[in-house]
């Protein structure tokens, strides 16, 4: 139902890692949230800001993770949360790798218009795992 934390942490870590590696080797910040900040103290500060970054995802998986669990009575919050961290960072990332070059961001300059192709990932999770529990429901006495 959800990706284990040793399992999807370190695609966390690397997805994280990845991002910064292609960011560098790009030699500029597309993203319009980093690029004052790299513009004043340069690429590199963007390896300086991954601890940050783990912390913001271990962070929200704990929060949200906290919530799942006591809203939706799912036992695994923090794992659903890592789980759709994954796909939706994961998706990004193979997007930045393999399409980027080829398409940009769908025909834009901005990283706003791939939100939805990101997005579709988490919810369709979401979805699957509604319907897991739904037939969980159905199959409990």
């Amino acid at each position: 139902m959800a990706l284990p934390k040793k399992i999807a942490w370190p695609i966390i870590i690397f997805a994280l890692f990845w991002d910064v590696f292609l960011t560098v080797r790009a030699g500029g910040e597309g993203n319009p949230l980093w690029r004052p900040l790299t513009l004043r103290y340069g690429l590199n500060i963007l390896w300086l800001l991954l601890p940050f970054g783990v912390l913001l995802f271990y962070l929200l998986s704990k929060i949200f993770g906290f919530l799942i669990e006591k809203l939706d009575k799912y036992p695994q919050g923090e794992e659903i949360v890592l789980t759709s961290l994954v796909l939706v960072y994961g998706t990004y990332v193979l997007y930045i790798t393999f399409f980027a070059s080829r398409f940009a961001y769908l025909g834009s300059r901005s990283h706003y218009r791939i939100i939805l192709l990101l997005i579709i990932p988490a919810v369709l999770y979401q979805i699957f795992l509604e319907i897991k529990k739904r037939k969980m429901k159905r199959n409990s006495p």
